[in-house]
């Protein structure tokens, strides 16, 4: 969790009245008070590499011989699944703020991924990934989770109307878009 530092804990005279005393902004009431900005969101890499299967249609050469042979788990996990047995649900719930998904094109789908062309493994389709997403906030009203997409394997074309629209579909009641020259505090956003 983040810790105020002196100049932002300050409560803005037009921001202090707006928010009930006991209003708790992920976690702590006197994170309302601090702009986004101004607040370090705790974060995985790679949050969505977890259960991923390689991704045996690309593989060539050496890597190949992964498919026929079968990858052994400590390996998977070692080059491919960073967040084994911990899906973006359970990571929310342990206490990350901010998820870093990688995705790759699939034919004409957009899927959370690690890796990229010839050595990627492949996870998860959009709409359950953002499914986890939607029932953490649904269950924890007050907090601010940041969502951001990392490497993209894929034609950029496809992936991001495709993730747009999974975005919209699935958590577009809890999207805010930037659009103004200072970030929102994090009390604005309950």
């Amino acid at each position: 969790m983040a810790l105020p530092v002196e100049e932002s804990s300050k409560k803005p005279p037009s921001f202090q009245d707006d928010l009930p005393s006991i209003y708790p902004c992920n976690g702590d009431v006197r994170y309302c008070y601090l702009r986004y900005d101004q607040y370090t969101f705790a974060g995985s890499h790679n949050s969505g590499a977890y259960d991923l299967s390689f991704d045996c249609s690309t593989a060539l050469g050496m890597i190949k011989f992964m498919c026929y042979k079968g990858i052994p788990h400590p390996l998977m996990n070692c080059l491919w699944n960073n967040m084994a047995n911990r899906n973006l649900l359970r990571q929310l719930r342990d206490g990350i703020r901010a998820l870093d998904l990688d995705t790759c094109q699939v034919d004409d789908r957009t899927v959370l991924c690690h890796g990229e062309d010839r050595v990627r493994a492949l996870g998860e389709e959009l709409p359950d990934a953002f499914s986890q997403i939607r029932q953490f906030l649904e269950e924890n009203p007050f907090e601010v989770v940041t969502i951001e997409f990392g490497d993209n394997d894929g034609d950029p074309r496809v992936n991001a109307p495709n993730i747009a629209s999974k975005l919209e579909e699935h958590l577009g009641d809890y999207l805010y878009h930037h659009r103004c020259s200072q970030w929102l505090c994090l009390g604005r956003w309950m």
